[in-house]
């Protein structure tokens, strides 16, 4: 169980702050649930319920800053899952998407990346269906990160991107 003022991921909905754990009445039934206030979403309250397994799965805590850094440096080794069949993609990806984690997350990211890298070569695009997942996960994954790290999401991908470059030029110093 969490505690009030617990940093979470919660779903598609994002980074979000536990604001409290209170008993409240919906549809005549009085059930006890985590209020939460998304980060990047001032105006919105999300109630979910303490007791319910499958909201409870879809909500973990946030990564320390020592675990976004080690996870950053392991995007080099994330497989690339592309799947040619364009329906089962979508479906793949898109329970990725909703079900999936930040491992999940970053496989989407990284696969499709590649992916627009390689039609990119060839003066091709993605399938918007793609790019919109592409989209989505990435918000997700750089909110947390944005969080996590005190920064603006729009900074994110740069700094990424410089981190992965700083590691790559110590790797070739080392050899």
């Amino acid at each position: 169980m969490f505690e009030a003022g617990t940093m979470v991921v919660y779903g598609k909905n994002g980074t979000c702050r536990i604001e409290e754990i209170a008993e409240k009445r919906f549809f005549g039934q009085k059930r006890t649930y985590y209020i939460l206030k998304p980060v990047h979403d001032q105006e919105a309250t999300i109630y979910v319920p303490v007791d319910n397994e499958e909201a409870g799965r879809r909500m973990w805590r946030t990564l320390s800053r020592e675990e976004v850094e080690h996870m950053i440096e392991k995007i080099p080794d994330v497989q690339d899952t592309w799947i040619a069949d364009d329906k089962e993609r979508k479906e793949t990806f898109q329970k990725m998407l909703t079900q999936g984690g930040r491992k999940e997350l970053l496989t989407l990211i990284t696969t499709i990346y590649h992916q627009k890298q390689r039609l990119t070569r060839r003066g091709r695009k993605l399938h918007s269906s793609d790019e919109q997942i592409f989209r989505a996960a990435e918000k997700l994954l750089y909110d947390e990160i944005a969080v996590v790290l005190d920064m603006d999401e729009k900074q994110v991908q740069s700094y990424i991107s410089r981190r992965l470059k700083e590691k790559n030029s110590a790797g070739s110093a080392d050899n």
